[in-house]
């Protein structure tokens, strides 16, 4: 039926032809530059976080990165630790009460591990909402360090890199230190901005296609109804 559908649509309108054409042609191009960005971005946050990793266990003086008990609710980060206050825009530590807050139990190394991820965005204003704190020192924990670096929602529940989209693998590269760094004088801002423009056209093309298909098939059955 929807085969059908598409046929009536690309054959009686030659505004939809042109919509979907474009909307193919973003698809394909949002496609290739993710496919060139998943491997790279990948290699690079397993480099990142076995360096912060190694950096946790040596400050935290255990002998491995094993805590899954942390929280963002719940953690206190190193840095209230060491010096008992916080100059960050967007810590966890404004979420709740510091007293309420317990170190954690593996020498302080989820804390110690926040702090690092924290120095490793441009900003130093990580998006903690698309991470899960109890996952940090698992077998994906990479993923979920890299995650910290997407500034929009709704990446949370994603556990692999090919379930990410070219914006939050842009994002990444935006607001990763290192990554920014290697992409610097690259073209790099206007990537990202014609990427965002790609998804408004693909969304927006989208949904003029469906409403087109719509109207397309409520009018042929109109017609039939009316014939018989």
């Amino acid at each position: 039926m929807f085969i059908l559908l598409l046929y009536m649509t690309m054959a009686q309108t030659e505004q939809v032809k042109g919509e979907l054409r474009n909307w193919i042609r973003a698809s394909l191009g949002l496609k290739c530059l993710k496919d060139g960005l998943v491997e790279f971005i990948s290699k690079e946050a397993r480099k990142q976080y076995d360096k912060h990793v190694g950096n946790t266990i040596k400050t935290a003086c255990v002998k491995d990165y094993t805590c899954k008990s942390c929280l963002p609710d719940t953690l206190l980060p190193y840095h209230q630790v060491r010096n008992g206050q916080c100059n960050q825009s967007n810590c966890i530590c404004s979420r709740r009460k510091t007293n309420s807050r317990r170190i954690c139990p593996a020498g302080g190394a989820c804390g110690i591990f926040y702090d690092l991820i924290t120095d490793e965005h441009l900003h130093k204003d990580p998006f903690w909402f698309n991470t899960n704190f109890d996952q940090w020192s698992s077998e994906n924990g990479y993923f979920e360090f890299i995650k910290c670096f997407i500034s929009t929602p709704g990446y949370k529940t994603k556990s692999i890199f090919s379930e990410l989209d070219a914006l939050a693998l842009l994002s990444i590269c935006q607001n990763n230190r290192k990554l920014n760094l290697i992409f610097q004088g690259k073209g790099f801002p206007d990537l990202l901005e014609e990427v965002m423009y790609f998804y408004v056209i693909c969304h927006n093309g989208m949904l003029f296609f469906i409403m087109s298909v719509m109207q397309v098939s409520f009018t042929s059955r109109f017609e039939i109804h009316r014939k018989g």
